[in-house]
């Protein structure tokens, strides 16, 4: 019996078929996986965060609304700036201007912004509270692009990007979304139409809007409405 096999024709067209299957699908799964890395990236950034504010918090007896009245054991000033802070609780690679850079490629921008306390006018005042909390920007992977904030793509999904916003209060770190409460009240925070303390030529959103909440709030929880990521 004699097999016949495939003539050269046949070869080409179902290689040519492969290649258009592989260029409708192949983008696609790229920026799903992407859209992964940064909202794993993210949710590290913001609960390394606030694992360094319970610290503070537990061993300083200082929190993110007087973080600059810490101390060391000798008595004196533990924090000049903030980017003093995030030296000594994180493992910074370096620092350019406000913006500081982990070794993980996480670059939080203007984080080098966050106000002290101030007491020249005899009230205390400055540092991040529930009730004016601070915004920063976490670059998942630092100066790379694309550096566009997560929102709502004009599809009406969520398009995850490598940048968001993340709140500050007194004890705690948040994803920017729209579903905040303050831990010891249980008050809401509002954050919409909040501008970020400072970010540089690599932001291109610095204010949280209703669509970066929702998209962030698609990121944390997997579901806005039933919405699905766009690519």
């Amino acid at each position: 019996m004699i097999k016949k096999g495939f003539t050269l024709a046949e070869v080409l067209i179902t290689l040519a078929i492969l290649g258009v299957v592989a260029a409708l699908t192949i983008p696609g799964l790229l920026a799903n996986t992407q859209g992964r890395q940064y909202s794993v990236g993210y949710k590290k950034a913001v609960s390394t965060f606030g694992q360094a504010i319970n610290k503070m918090v537990a061993m300083e007896g200082v929190d993110m609304s007087n973080w600059s009245d810490a101390v060391d054991y000798a008595g004196e000033k533990k924090y000049d700036t903030f980017i003093d802070f995030m030296e000594q609780n994180f493992n910074v690679q370096k620092v350019n201007g406000k913006d500081v850079y982990l070794s993980d490629g996480t670059a939080f921008r203007g984080i080098g912004n966050i106000p002290e306390t101030n007491y020249a006018d005899g009230n205390a005042g400055g540092g991040c509270t529930a009730e004016a909390p601070c915004i920063v920007v976490v670059d998942t992977n630092g100066d790379a692009g694309p550096n566009r904030q997560t929102t709502i793509g004009n599809n009406g999904a969520p398009k995850v990007n490598d940048q968001f916003f993340m709140v500050i209060t007194d004890v705690a770190a948040f994803p920017a979304s729209n579903d905040l409460k303050d831990p010891d009240t249980g008050e809401p925070i509002n954050v919409i139409n909040e501008s970020a303390l400072g970010c540089t030529k690599y932001c291109t959103e610095s204010t949280v809007t209703n669509n970066t909440a929702k998209a962030t709030t698609f990121v944390m929880t997997g579901s806005i409405a039933g919405a699905t990521a766009s690519n």
